[in-house]
């Protein structure tokens, strides 16, 4: 009795060790970089190559993958779904690895806690010019992927190419073989897109849908992977150079509201909107603000993660981000920012930068001075790339986290083109291009435009030219 006793437990202690490998599962050496693991293991695109789970994350998030989904092997798990697939309540991770949608089976470009919260202020006063002409964006960054809109060309017929966008991401430290492509033809949103924002799993875009008769704007998103579009809101009546601002699950748009008050008399007003956001696209639309009768022209000339700034002809205004209440700013910040001739740039933090052409001047607004214009820099007049006249439209100030300035401006007629850094007062070129779309995502790389088609990138100190896209 006892011996059988013994040899059951033994038996007994042998199957639990068998079940506890099988669960663990081979043991195997990663093609990439060396290491041994077990569990699931996965493959490159050529099904050879077998790859640890930080290494096929790495090869995937690449764009190297062309479109090609990973493959599972051995370990006796289920292999990563495919987009567009659906997910059951197992198959969500539940250990901080990429969310999967149930719905979508959609995967994140961003690590667990590395999602945008609120969307990039526009780099320059310039951005709704980007999509006057099919042409770039500028870019954006979410965690280690980068985003933009390039021009395209795609054959309606063996003898017609008909000129479009189209919405890239290449990832951070990618080159020119790594853009993968999200939306091949952004005409299909039937309107030219003014305006690009990443928050999280969305690209958020605001596109102009005016025609012969009307006037208007749609504000849609798209998923990241391009695989789910929805129409937040549209016929919103509005300037084509306005912008949206997304941030905590809201988006803040100024809209122009037009009355017909008598047989012969129509008002016209602007309200500042806030309308929620969930999962299946808008939810409540709620009015913060409304101006006078007869301010018709009210934009958001610029804003940062604290307040925006909202002009018209006539008007200035604070926006208070947090509070979500609009108020008159200083008057010498009103005196400064009035008129044609000065335009706002974003700043580091919550600061501003303006920009006085005439004067060839350039101010800083703090928050803690309750945005009362300081002298920062004097610059000169900045001068139209296309001819010697002066401008301030065409002249862009990115200003970077350390407080230095990336600029194209010139600052006289016999100037050649190019990108200056201004820094300790000092200023240097970078590159001698006729440049604009200035971006810098943080990589270590400064991207810009040159001559409306070609997207290059450079360092900031002059070296690693290379043409990106064109």
């Amino acid at each position: 009795m006892k011996k059988n006793s013994r040899i059951f437990a033994a038996f007994l202690v042998c199957a639990l060790l068998a079940g506890l490998l099988s669960g663990c599962g081979e043991k195997q050496i990663c093609d990439s970089c060396g290491k041994s693991f077990r569990g699931k293991a996965y493959t490159d695109w050529t099904g050879e190559a077998i790859l640890c789970r930080d290494c096929a994350a790495d090869f995937w998030m690449s764009g190297s993958y062309n479109s090609e989904k990973v493959s599972g092997i051995d370990s006796g798990s289920s292999p990563v779904p495919e987009t567009g697939t659906a997910l059951d309540e197992t198959q969500q991770s539940t250990d901080g690895e990429a969310y999967q949608s149930q719905e979508y089976g959609f995967v994140p470009d961003y690590a667990p806690g590395r999602a945008e919260t609120m969307s990039h202020p526009p780099a320059t006063h310039n951005y709704w010019e980007f999509s006057l002409a099919k042409g770039y964006s500028y870019l954006l960054r979410q965690d280690q992927m980068i985003y933009f809109i390039a021009p395209s060309f795609i054959k309606d017929s063996p003898n017609s190419f008909r000129e479009c966008e189209r919405l890239c991401k290449i990832p951070v430290g990618g080159g020119p073989d790594d853009i993968i492509t999200i939306l091949p033809d952004l005409d299909e949103l039937d309107g030219a897109v003014r305006e690009m924002q990443i928050v999280g799993d969305w690209i958020y875009l605001f596109c102009d849908i005016s025609t012969s008769k009307t006037a208007s704007m749609m504000l849609c998103r798209v998923r990241t992977d391009g695989s789910v579009i929805q129409t937040l809101a549209d016929d919103i009546l509005n300037s084509p150079y306005n912008t949206v601002i997304v941030k905590d699950g809201a988006v803040y748009y100024i809209s122009i509201v037009k009355e017909q008050v008598s047989a012969s008399r129509q008002t016209e007003k602007c309200e500042l909107k806030k309308l929620r956001l969930t999962e299946s696209g808008a939810g409540g639309e709620e009015i913060l603000f409304t101006t006078a009768e007869g301010v018709d022209d009210l934009h958001i000339e610029s804003y940062n993660k604290d307040a925006a700034i909202f002009i018209s002809k006539e008007n200035v205004y604070m926006f208070d981000m947090e509070r979500e209440e609009v108020y008159t700013p200083s008057a010498e910040f009103i005196k400064m920012v009035e008129g044609n001739n000065t335009r706002v740039f974003p700043g580091r933090g919550g600061e501003f930068l303006l920009y006085q052409n005439y004067r060839g001047m350039l101010f800083l607004c703090r928050p803690e001075t309750q945005y009362r214009p300081e002298k920062y820099l004097e610059i000169g007049i900045a001068l139209s790339r296309y001819s010697g006249t002066a401008t301030s439209v065409l002249a862009e100030f990115l200003v970077l986290e350390d407080g230095s300035i990336v600029s194209n401006y010139r600052a006289n007629v016999n100037e050649s083109y190019g990108i200056w850094l201004l820094k300790n007062g000092e200023r240097s070129l970078i590159v001698q291009d006729r440049a604009i779309k200035l971006s810098y995502p943080g990589d270590g790389y400064l991207y810009y435009v040159y001559d409306d088609y070609t997207l290059c990138r450079i360092r900031l100190d002059g070296t690693g030219w290379e043409q990106l896209d064109y």
